[in-house]
């Protein structure tokens, strides 16, 4: 079993793509298991404005060997008047690589059965990712450069890697690797993927987080922790503020005063839609 990682980075994509365009790479390698007999434990998802992630879990490594009774020519065709194969019949054990001793007659037929060895999860990957990535679809795609092929924004890099091996393919102009770009404000601007199952991490690093929920999670305690921030300020500044006026009477000849002052001042200072008493 192996883990199995593919990143698609682009420019800026239009917002209603990052989730039609990840719901349509997941269920195109959904397919492509299921057509090559591939088993998985599970097929993860993640996006970001920049970025297209699937990552997939405990993927056969290649496929189970198979034998299969393949049926070959009619019995009057396959056969001659003296009842040996004729060219039609050779033929067709050549054709499937096994032994005229092998071919045997069943239902008026020849048959043969042919083993077929399994193929590795990593030549099938490297043939079919470049054509599941072009064939996503969506509106305003667009051509780049001097290419022909169309995607929703330029590509600019390629990550895949099943455990620790990066895949030898071809994404346009872009070759694949283990390693991705960070946030275009984070101190490092790229690192290295050395493990699928170590990629939202990695990422983090760089300032990225790339689990949608998650993200949606860390935004969400961001604005509580300045709402909360913002709402003892605002309490801690009116309980001054009375104290102030309750202790020192001197306050109370210039309240109209403090009042036309603070309006001023947020007047003038626009924008950050603080009460009066915060603008100062």
């Amino acid at each position: 079993m192996k883990n199995f990682l593919l990143e698609v980075l682009v420019q800026e994509m239009p917002y209603k793509f990052v989730e039609s365009g990840l719901g349509q790479l997941k269920s195109a390698f959904e397919k492509l298991f299921l057509e090559n007999g591939l088993k998985y434990k599970e097929i993860k998802g993640y996006a970001t404005p920049r970025r297209l992630a699937v990552l997939v879990e405990n993927l056969d490594s290649q496929q189970e060997d198979t034998v299969k009774d393949i049926k070959g020519p009619i019995l009057k065709v396959a056969l001659d008047e003296n009842g040996k194969y004729t060219m039609a019949a050779l033929g067709f054990a050549k054709k499937n690589d096994v032994k005229e001793s092998e071919l045997y007659q069943k239902d008026g037929y020849i048959f043969a059965k042919v083993q077929k060895k399994g193929r590795l999860t990593k030549n099938i990957l490297e043939e079919n990712i470049e054509n599941i990535i072009l064939k996503l679809q969506g509106s305003h795609f667009m051509r780049w450069s001097n290419f022909e092929e169309k995607f929703t924004r330029p590509i600019e890099n390629i990550v895949a890697i099943l455990d620790d091996e990066t895949l030898d393919f071809k994404v346009i102009d872009k070759k694949a690797t283990n390693k991705t770009r960070g946030h275009r404000f984070a101190q490092n601007k790229e690192v290295e993927i050395k493990n699928p199952l170590n990629y939202l991490e990695d990422l983090k690093s760089v300032n990225v987080y790339a689990d949608i929920q998650e993200r949606k999670d860390f935004h969400c305690t961001v604005f509580l922790c300045l709402s909360l921030s913002l709402s003892l300020s605002l309490s801690l500044s009116f309980f001054i503020f009375i104290c102030l006026f309750i202790l020192h009477p001197d306050c109370h000849s210039s309240w109209s005063h403090l009042l036309s002052f603070s309006s001023e001042r947020v007047h003038h200072s626009p924008s950050f839609g603080y009460p009066p008493i915060l603008s100062h």
